[in-house]
C-alpha cells in the first residue's frame, strides 16, 4: 500500500532511480546564462520569488524519487516542504573564460547524487556568480531524469524567466516571499510515458522483432566503444565536461549551409563525429550511435510541461561509409562529402522509427526492454560486467524561441546570453556524450561530457577543437 505522499514511479521512473542509486546515470541539466545589471541581493530576491512561482507552476518539481527496497517499489514521494537552502546552491567565482568555468562548474554539479528524497525533491539549482558589479549569472537546473527530459529542463527556464521578469515590475515589499514552500496536497502527479502509450514488454518471443534502424553483419568485439564500464564505488565517479560556443553568426551560416544540403544539424554532427573518430580509431570498423528523441508528438504534452517522455535510437554506421571516410584526405571535399552519408542514414533511421512507434506495435524498442526488466538493480550490476555496446551519443533539444517570449528584457537590466544543455558522463552507456542547444538568434553551445579516467583529457579536447573548427568551416 501507498499512502497519499507516496505514487508508483512507473516505466522510466524505476529504471532511472536504480541508475541512481547504482551512480550509474546521475543526472541531466539545462543552464541559463544571464548578464545582470542589478546587485546581487537584488537578484536573489527575483530569483527567491521566481522559483517559488516555478515550484507552484510544475508539479514535479514537488518530488523526490525513492528506488526499489525489500519491501516496497521505487516511486515518486511528494515533499511536505521544499527549503531554500536544500534546493539553491550559491557558488562565487572569478571572473575569467566563462565556457572554461562552467565546465568545470557543470562537471562537479553532474556528479552529486540525489539522496534524502523523502525530504528534499530529485533536483537543485547551482547558481554561479561571476564578477562582483555588472553580473554574470549561470543557473544550473540539474535534475534527476525520471522528472525531466532535455525539453523540461527548457521549459524550467522558461517560466523562470517569465517569474523573474514578472518579479522585476513588482515593488520590493510584494517580491518578498516566504519560504519554505509548502507543497499543497493536491499538487499534481508526474506523468509517466505508459500512460499515454501503450508499451509492451519484450518476451523471449519478441526479441528478434523488426526495429527501425540499419544492421550491419559486424563482430561487436571489434567495434570501438571506449574502455569497459568501471566503479570503483558510487562516490569514485568524476565527470568531465567541455563546453563549446559557436556565435550566432556562424550558427547561421551553419543553418544555411544545412539547408542547402537538406540536412540538419544533428545530421551534420553525426557526419562530424564519425570523421574524428574514423581517424583517431582506424582499426574500427564501425561506430554506434544513441540518438534521443522527443515522444511528445506521440503523448501529447506540450513542450511548456515538465515530464520525461523520450526514446533514442541506436545507430550502427555503414562500415562502407566508415571506408570512404578513411580513403578521403584529410580536410578534403570528398571526406565532408562521404560524411554525409552517416547524416543520410541518421535521417532514414530516425524517419523509421518514427513510423514504427506510430504504428502501435508494442511501444519503441528500448522502452519495451526497460518493461521487460523484473529487477534494475541486478540489471544494473550486470551491465558493470559487459562491453558497452555503443561509442557516442548526440542529444539535441534544438533552438528555443526564448527570447521571443520576452521583447523587453533588455530594459529590465536582465539579458539571457545563453542556453547549455549537460548530461552527466555514463558508466555503462556511450563513452562519449554530446547535448545541444540554441536559441533562435543566439549562439549553438555543445556540451561534451566523460567519466575521468575513460578517456584521456586530450584525446576530447582535440574532438572539441576538431568540431569547433569544421563548424566554424561550414558555409553556404
Amino acid at each position: 500500500m501507498y499512502s497519499k505522499s507516496q505514487i508508483p514511479a512507473g516505466l522510466l521512473g524505476s529504471y532511472y532511480a536504480a541508475r541512481q542509486t547504482a551512480g550509474q546515470y546521475r543526472s541531466c541539466a539545462v543552464t541559463a546564462q544571464y548578464h545582470f545589471t542589478s546587485p546581487l541581493e537584488k537578484f536573489i530576491k527575483l530569483l527567491k520569488y521566481a522559483l517559488k512561482r516555478n515550484i507552484q507552476r510544475h508539479p514535479p518539481l514537488s518530488y523526490g524519487l525513492l528506488d526499489r527496497t525489500k519491501t516496497s517499489e521505487a516511486q515518486f514521494w511528494r515533499q511536505e516542504k521544499i527549503h531554500w537552502e536544500d534546493v539553491v546552491e550559491l557558488h562565487h567565482v572569478e571572473e575569467g573564460d566563462g565556457d572554461e568555468i562552467l565546465s568545470a562548474e557543470l562537471g562537479k554539479a553532474h556528479e552529486y547524487l540525489f539522496t534524502d528524497q523523502t525530504r528534499k525533491p530529485a533536483w537543485k539549482l547551482v547558481v554561479v556568480v561571476h564578477g562582483v558589479e555588472s553580473l554574470t549569472v549561470d543557473i544550473i537546473y540539474l535534475t534527476q531524469h525520471a522528472i525531466a527530459d532535455g525539453l523540461s529542463c527548457v521549459a524550467f527556464h522558461k517560466s523562470l524567466y517569465k517569474y523573474m521578469m514578472e518579479g522585476v515590475s513588482l515593488s520590493e515589499s510584494d517580491l518578498i516571499v516566504n519560504w519554505p514552500y509548502v507543497v499543497p496536497s493536491s499538487t499534481p502527479l508526474p506523468l509517466p510515458v505508459e500512460d499515454f502509450l501503450t508499451i509492451t514488454p519484450f518476451t523471449e518471443q519478441s526479441k528478434t522483432a523488426t526495429t527501425a534502424t540499419k544492421t550491419f553483419p559486424l563482430n561487436a568485439s571489434e567495434i570501438w566503444t571506449g574502455p569497459p564500464p568501471y566503479l570503483p564505488s558510487a562516490a569514485a565517479y568524476a565527470s568531465r565536461l567541455q563546453i563549446l560556443t559557436i556565435p550566432s553568426a556562424s550558427v547561421r551560416q551553419v543553418l544555411a549551409k544545412a539547408r542547402n544540403l537538406n540536412t540538419t544539424i544533428t545530421a551534420l554532427l553525426h557526419a562530424l563525429v564519425v570523421i574524428y573518430l574514423s581517424t583517431t580509431h582506424p582499426t574500427s570498423p564501425t561506430f554506434v550511435s544513441v540518438t534521443p528523441y522527443s515522444l511528445r508528438s506521440f503523448t501529447g504534452i506540450s513542450k511548456d510541461e515538465m515530464v520525461n517522455h523520450i526514446n533514442y535510437i541506436v545507430s550502427s554506421w555503414n562500415p562502407d561509409i566508415i571506408s570512404t571516410i578513411r580513403d578521403a584526405k584529410d580536410g578534403s571535399a570528398e571526406e565532408f562529402k562521404a560524411s554525409l552519408a552517416v547524416g543520410k542514414q541518421f535521417r532514414e533511421d530516425i524517419e523509421a522509427e518514427l513510423e514504427l512507434v506510430a504504428a502501435n506495435c508494442g511501444g519503441p524498442t528500448p522502452l519495451r526492454e526497460i518493461a521487460a526488466v523484473s529487477n534494475h538493480e541486478e540489471s544494473c550490476r550486470a551491465a558493470m560486467n559487459r562491453k558497452r555496446s555503443t561509442t557516442y551519443e548526440i542529444s539535441n533539444v534544438g533552438v528555443v524561441d526564448f527570447v521571443a517570449s520576452f521583447p523587453s528584457t533588455a530594459d529590465q537590466g536582465i539579458r539571457l546570453e545563453k542556453l547549455v544543455f549537460s548530461q552527466c558522463a555514463m558508466v555503462v552507456g556511450p563513452v562519449i556524450g554530446l547535448s545541444a542547444v540554441s536559441v533562435r538568434d543566439g549562439p549553438l553551445v555543445i556540451s561534451f561530457c566523460w567519466q575521468e579516467g575513460a578517456l584521456e583529457e586530450g584525446f576530447m579536447k582535440r574532438m572539441v577543437s576538431f568540431l569547433k573548427e569544421r563548424l566554424l568551416a561550414l558555409k553556404d
